[in-house]
């Protein structure tokens, strides 16, 4: 009998309603959180400001070592993890720029309209590619082996329900301390229509996280409350998305209507839940302590499978938006390394 034939118990069946113990934190302290939006290969324009932050202020040193916590879905699930693995944004933005074309190749104009034509019907990408390069980066490094506390979103098929992969920050996370993150990085960017699905071991089916939480930033704010005796004004938090399209409401849904109109909904959703979750955090944590980086709006918006593009035109954008943030960054984050983190659960002291 396959997995698919299996029966698989819902990861919400063991969910725990009530509100958990929370962990002490310094009163005097912040706690300083990094979101990374999803985006396919324009992941390079927050690796880009990162990778720039860490050359102008930290003497080439991780950009990581200045945050308690990273959340990230999709693309920016990849580079959450990388960053937690030991990796430097500004190597992770090497790869990305070296080796985006083996994931996404840089197909002539003729092939890239047949490419779309096919995806119609097929996905785009090789899923193989991915997964080569995720696994070259975070190798067979768990979890618990992550030097940041990680929220990773992903969206489980078999019973369509969301699905965060966390690491062991709270003595109630048991389920994920000794997965690999080499899985929580192919499930969060199984980009519908772009890769395959990802099974788990357990028979889990995994697709992008970015499906229902391509702006993870809520996930944070609210695991944070939850885990620690924390004032919300304690909370600061770096949110970087990785470009923005400008949508309308075109004349043909709006005198014909019908599915055909409608087929980029999805992003348009994408797009939406990343606004109301920014405004969200910020009526929690208040305006001045969620710094929110993207490019500006436009109507030529890099598709997320065109490395050409992406490595040609984002390190530039990410420059521009240096120029106008960097400074504030660097006082509000990078003032001093956060305090190490230590895992509640390890292979010594696992789960009892």
């Amino acid at each position: 009998m396959s997995k698919r034939d299996q029966f698989v118990v819902a990861r919400s069946a063991g969910t725990q309603y009530t509100r958990r113990v929370r962990q002490d934190w310094p009163a005097d302290r912040d706690f300083r959180v990094l979101s990374l939006d999803g985006g396919g290969i324009r992941g390079i324009l927050p690796l880009a400001i990162l990778a720039g932050l860490e050359s102008a202020y930290l003497q080439g040193g991780s950009v990581a070592d200045h945050f308690d916590y990273i959340a990230g879905t999709s693309t920016g699930g990849i580079i959450a993890l990388a960053l937690a693995s030991g990796l430097s944004a500004a190597q992770i933005l090497d790869i990305y720029m070296r080796r985006g074309g083996e994931v996404f190749p840089d197909y002539s104009r003729a092939s890239q309209w047949v490419m779309g034509k096919l995806q119609l019907v097929r996905n785009r990408c090789d899923t193989r590619a991915l997964h080569r390069l995720v696994d070259d980066v975070l190798a067979d490094r768990a979890l618990w082996q992550s030097t940041k506390r990680l929220c990773i979103p992903a969206a489980e098929t078999m019973h369509f329900e969301p699905y965060l992969f966390k690491t062991p920050h709270h003595a109630d996370y048991r389920l994920d301390w000794s997965k690999p993150m080499a899985l929580a990085a192919k499930t969060t960017s199984a980009a519908p229509a772009h890769f395959k699905p990802v099974i788990s071991e357990e028979g889990h089916e995994f697709i992008d996280g970015g499906v229902w939480a391509n702006n993870p930033i809520m996930l944070a704010i609210a695991d944070v409350l939850a885990c620690w005796n924390i004032r919300r004004e304690q909370i600061k938090v770096l949110s970087l998305g990785c470009g923005q399209e400008h949508y309308r409401m075109g004349w043909a849904r709006r005198v014909f209507g019908g599915l055909a109109t409608w087929t980029t909904l999805v992003f348009e959703a994408m797009d939406i839940q990343s606004q109301n979750v920014v405004g969200q955090a910020r009526l929690i944590a208040g305006a001045d302590r969620v710094f929110r980086v993207d490019a500006a709006k436009t109507d030529n918006p890099i598709e997320l499978w065109n490395w050409a593009r992406a490595k040609a035109e984002l390190p530039a954008e990410a420059d521009a938006l240096l120029v106008a943030h960097a400074d504030r960054l660097r006082q509000e984050f990078l003032y001093a390394p956060v305090a190490p983190y230590v895992p509640t659960y390890t292979p010594q002291n696992p789960p009892a």
